[in-house]
């Protein structure tokens, strides 16, 4: 079994949450030493967003170009996994994670996230290629060990604001990570309902073209869509500005029926909120002026289209 030390290996540094290109490069190490404690403990005192918001963020998984699955630039080896309080109500002491942790030889650290309430988990993996299907047999091994994990965590270009943990767990050896699964959305019957659609090329930046669909039609492209920003993990609503479109675009199409579509699509961010995410739904109705189109332009910034 090989045995790595992960802590040399290079991410990508964001200076806040809302930046879409990295301002530098740092090893694991350096991110889990970075010397902000005065900071974090400030937020976890008030729960302030603003006071998170100011912390720097970073790629788990390597260096990439810009905060998207297709920016990465070169993996280095690595997932990352959560490990919520609220997902883990059965674990009498949670604060007994960590010891747990070091009892699994492919977890190489395991510290509190910065706002206190959950652990991050870092593990080696064998397939950098892989980097979903081995996220997907974490899960399901972690659940054998009475433990749930995030499954929204699972996209390569997945960001953290970086944290501190006085208690946390080192593991200069693990052992690298080989297991897989395969996802759980077949790409089979992806494609089958591919099959159903017949929107044209290039519909995508010609409102027009929608008026001109059936309504049913549309329907089944966004069902689509978020089924593949599901089944990848993936976060569209980082942009605060792009968050209030899709609401709109959606609540527009769909009205009362476009809340589900929404939460679906919100559920990725890290801060998601279902409170909160109603309210914002609520308060987008108004925007009239926002068409479907909008959100297959934003999904597609992503390189998810149809």
């Amino acid at each position: 079994m090989k045995k790595v030390n992960i802590f040399n290996r290079k991410v990508s540094v964001f200076e806040e949450i809302t930046d879409k290109e990295p301002y530098r490069k740092a090893t694991i190490s350096e991110i889990l030493n970075y010397g902000c404690e005065d900071m974090i403990d400030k937020y976890r005192r008030t729960k302030n967003k603003e006071d998170k918001m100011a912390l720097n963020v970073f790629t788990c998984s390597g260096i990439f170009s810009t905060r998207k699955n297709d920016g990465l630039i070169e993996h280095n080896g690595v997932i990352c996994i959560d490990i919520d309080k609220q997902d883990n109500l059965d674990v009498v002491n949670f604060d007994e994670i960590r010891t747990l942790m070091g009892q699994i030889p492919y977890v190489a650290y395991c510290g509190h996230s910065c706002g206190g309430e959950r652990y991050f988990v870092l593990l080696p993996i064998e397939d950098p290629e892989k980097h979903l299907q081995h996220y997907l047999s974490a899960i399901d091994d972690f659940e054998r060990c009475g433990i749930t994990i995030d499954k929204r965590c699972k996209n390569v270009s997945r960001t953290r604001f970086i944290s501190y943990d006085n208690d946390a767990y080192f593991n200069y050896e693990a052992i690298v990570y080989s297991r897989i699964k395969e996802e759980d959305v077949s790409n089979s019957s992806l494609r089958e309902l591919k099959r159903t659609r017949q929107m044209k090329a290039g519909s995508f930046n010609a409102n027009s073209v929608y008026e001109k669909i059936e309504f049913e039609e549309i329907k089944c492209n966004v069902e689509l869509i978020i089924k593949l920003i599901e089944r990848d993990g993936i976060d569209i609503t980082e942009d605060y500005n792009n968050w209030i479109r899709i609401a709109a675009a959606l609540a527009n199409q769909f009205g009362e029926d476009g809340r589900e579509y929404f939460h679906r699509v919100s559920q990725f961010h890290r801060n998601y909120n279902k409170r909160e995410a109603n309210e914002k739904f609520n308060s987008c109705r108004k925007l009239r002026d926002v068409t479907i189109a909008t959100f297959f332009y934003i999904a597609k910034e992503y390189n998810i289209y149809l």
